[in-house]
């Protein structure tokens, strides 16, 4: 008891003793079940809890010891309970498509007096008194360190890319909530007799109801992969803006409060302190770190020092904020917006923080606030009040939204959808809440009814927005482009896709294969696809001929540019990065062919060819498939094996040797009319291989029967028009099934460079009957995957899929 002994000596014992100045009936102390004792002394208004500090860890259950009497078993039993309960909701809401935010929410929701604490065994044995401090000192570290790397994630240069219309619309949604709420919270108090608390609380629930979050915009997005869509980029810009108006509105009020009390020179002094901590942060800390990034190479571990050291800084930005008489959050919130966010660096402080702070630390967090609610204490004109403010925000967010994006010349679904998204709440807002209760500006009731509101508001949306919104109806409904439908003597339109700059070399090769003449120009759109790592919102950069390039993409859009200048008379480039989630990148690359009216994809096989033998699978197999589902146009997907003849990446080599294996089928039509358009290379020979039935005793059906045709008339015409060209020859091999044709190709891939070859075709077909059973990459069709075999020793090979809809 000496620290209670030394906190009376200081502040003095009231007049009568102890017991005076205590309420009827309130006894001067109470021992809980678990041995603590909470004494009502009446010193500034304040209860004490005592225990003995000696009770840290049990001796064990058989030793006699209750372990949940004392602080780190009962700690452990908490810790547990609320991430299990987390994680149990989240498994039962998957099929509803629930953001984390609401299960969350919902689990400290069920733990707290609102649930299971309700029972007083249960509070008394697991949820005790003394149990609280280090619960909730490990859960505002954990939010601590939740904010550092949520502003690690936050591109602030976002800002600095936005058009007018996320300007537009990020200053609706910030002004407009805010003109209609706070009026009718000024209404509301006048009109009606309301309890000082709950009436002083109106103006403040209004302007929290009215703030957005960058964060919480990106999180919903993230779980129905609509990050990178074109709403997507839209919602992530806009809300940039409005969040970073709501966070500095709503940290200068909290600045005002906290030193109301102890004049204008203490206010002065927290603002004058408060932008010395920026300067600090952004004019010595952070050029500490762009000197670590300089230092550390690309592709390379960061040093662990350099980590710690960082970490070091965060916390001496919290120890500063609370100094400077800012909350704790503030200074790792600012230090974590002034690192670069993504590699080398920011990536590495997210892959080491991100896991074990979501996971192990807002548990606590979530339990905590839980703890703070109770619905049965809120009356209904608390509930109705503030769900009026929160409605009405909603309703200004939906108009400020809705509004300036049909003046932008949008639809009013997009308009709606986006609205949407922009009015969801999350992680950051709560924080706001729960920072506005202990400040006083608004009553606990307040705090209880606006996170019950925003949970379930956020459980409405995230269904909702999945069912209204899909990227890729666009490209569904769209007529696909094909080679075949592009006119002789135009310009041929194709993007290219890289991963890195191993793709670089056979993708020039295969452009300069394809024939670009000043009659029949290619127009090249290169698209480098990164992952999104280390960063909350994705970016697709448009290279322009002057900007400067990032780092990872300057040699690949170099040495395409090196490629445009060598033949400017018949190549035009435009160049592009994405930086996604790998799940839904591909619908920058669909945007981008049906923005631009490509006839043909090209897409890197995720396996690549090592110069001794052996082979590396990359992680891009999933984008690959999207993309082959999805694309408005034909596609192309690239196999290059050439390391294998012991080619170096850096020399460019022409195809020469070249030919296409002709089974039937459209897919094989849209190959040979690629391979056609090479036909007029001078320094290219291209062998036309195809393989037919021996022998068919069974009557063909009508759709087999068109199809055999359309293979026939386009054989035909390709052997007419180049009968007299020594270049280009033409084989025709009948097999009796499947073996045979695996037969046929075996004897014929050794002799050439490129491969062209169609990806579907007749499943019934005898030609590759007893293949099916072999496949190993389904996506490239049973002679695509024959052909990216070990066995195989073509160099190189493409697999084509024109992706018609009848």
């Amino acid at each position: 008891m000496s620290a209670l002994q030394a906190m009376l000596s200081k502040g003095g014992l009231p007049p009568g003793g102890l017991t005076q100045g205590l309420p009827p009936g309130m006894t001067l102390f109470n021992v809980t079940i678990d041995n603590a004792i909470v004494l009502n002394i009446p010193i500034n208004g304040r209860t004490f809890l005592c225990f003995d500090s000696s009770k840290a860890g049990s001796k064990g259950l058989w030793s006699g010891d209750n372990p949940l009497f004392y602080i780190v078993d009962n700690f452990l039993m908490q810790f547990s309970i609320g991430a299990l309960m987390i994680r149990f909701l989240m498994f039962i809401m998957q099929p509803l498509h629930q953001t984390s935010f609401v299960p969350q929410v919902l689990a400290g929701l069920l733990i707290g007096p609102s649930g299971i604490s309700r029972d007083e065994s249960f509070k008394q044995h697991v949820f005790t008194l003394k149990s609280v401090y280090p619960t909730e000192t490990l859960g505002v570290f954990g939010c601590m360190l939740y904010l550092f790397v949520i502003g690690l994630k936050m591109d602030v240069g976002i800002i600095k890319r936005c058009g007018k219309r996320a300007w537009f619309i990020g200053l609706a949604i910030f002004i407009l909530p805010l003109l209609l709420t706070i009026p009718l919270a000024y209404i509301l108090a006048v009109s009606f007799k309301l309890e000082h608390s709950l009436e002083s609380s109106l103006l403040f629930v209004a302007i929290l109801e009215s703030s957005n979050s960058f964060h919480v915009i990106c999180c919903l997005l993230a779980d129905p992969n609509l990050l990178n869509s074109e709403l997507g980029y839209l919602a992530t810009s806009a809300s940039m803006i409005s969040g970073l108006l709501s966070m500095t509105m709503l940290n200068i009020g909290f600045t005002v409060k906290q030193t109301m009390g102890s004049g204008a020179e203490a206010w002065v002094l927290t603002i004058v302190s408060s932008l010395t901590l920026i300067f600090v942060i952004v004019l010595v800390l952070r050029p500490i770190v762009l000197w670590m990034i300089r230092e550390s190479p690309e592709g390379k571990p960061v040093k662990e020092w350099y980590l710690t050291f960082i970490m070091a800084m965060m916390m001496l930005s919290a120890f500063l904020s609370e100094l400077f008489g800012q909350h704790l959050f503030f200074g790792p919130t600012i230090f974590g917006l002034a690192i670069p966010d993504g590699p080398p660096i920011g990536s590495a402080l997210t892959d080491e923080l991100e896991w074990f702070t979501t996971e192990l630390f807002l548990p606590l967090f979530y339990m905590i606030l839980g703890g703070k609610m109770d619905v049965r204490l809120v009356d209904m004109k608390t509930a109705l009040m503030v769900e009026l403010l929160s409605v009405v925000a909603l309703i200004g967010k939906m108009i400020g939204t809705t509004v300036p994006c049909l003046l932008c010349k949008m639809s009013f679904q997009e308009g709606f959808i986006l609205a949407l998204i922009l009015g969801s709440l999350g992680f950051l807002d709560i924080q706001f809440f729960s920072r506005a209760v202990q400040l006083q500006f608004i009553s606990g009731n307040c705090f209880t009814v606006m996170t019950v509101s925003s949970m379930l508001l956020t459980a409405v949306i995230s269904p909702v927005l999945r069912y209204l919104y899909n990227p890729s109806k666009r490209y569904i409904s769209y007529k696909k482009r094909t080679i075949q439908h592009n006119k002789r003597n135009t310009e041929l339109r194709v993007a290219v896709c890289v991963y890195d700059q191993e793709n670089v070399p056979t993708m020039i090769n295969l452009l300069q294969a394809s024939n670009p003449t000043p009659y029949s120009p290619i127009a090249v759109f290169v698209l480098h696809l990164v992952e999104l790592v280390g960063r909350t919102a994705p970016m697709f950069i448009t290279h322009q001929s002057l900007n400067k390039l990032p780092a990872r993409s300057e040699l690949i859009i170099n040495t395409f540019r090196i490629y445009e200048e060598q033949n400017k008379e018949f190549i035009t480039l435009r160049s592009y990065t994405s930086v996604a989630p790998l799940n839904t990148i591909h619908d920058d690359v669909c945007t981008l062919g049906l923005n631009r009216r490509t006839s043909l994809i090209i897409v890197p096989f995720h396996v690549q060819w090592n110069v001794d033998g052996t082979i590396q699978s990359t992680h891009h197999r999933s984008v690959n498939i999207n993309i082959l589902n999805n694309a408005p146009c034909s596609i192309a997907v690239l196999i290059d094996r050439g390391n294998l003849s012991g080619s170096v990446l850096a020399t460019y080599r022409a195809f020469s040797r070249v030919c296409m294996i002709f089974l039937g089928g459209p897919d094989d039509r849209e190959a040979l009319a690629y391979a056609t358009r090479m036909c007029d290379q001078s320094s290219l020979h291209l062998t036309l291989f195809r393989v037919t039935e021996a022998q068919c005793d069974i009557q063909p059906s009508n759709h087999h029967a068109v199809e055999q045709r359309k293979d026939d008339e386009m054989v035909n015409e390709f052997k007419e028009n180049h009968a007299d060209c020594e270049r280009i020859t033409y084989r025709e091999e009948a097999v009796n099934n499947g073996v045979g044709t695996v037969r046929a190709i075996r004897m014929v891939e050794e002799n050439f460079e490129l491969i062209l070859v169609g990806r579907r075709h007749e499943a019934d077909s005898p030609l590759l009957m007893g293949l099916t059973e072999w496949s190993e990459y389904p996506e490239l069709g049973l002679v695509g995957d024959m052909l990216a075999s070990p066995d195989c020793t073509s160099p190189v090979s493409v697999w084509w899929c024109n992706n018609i809809f009848v």
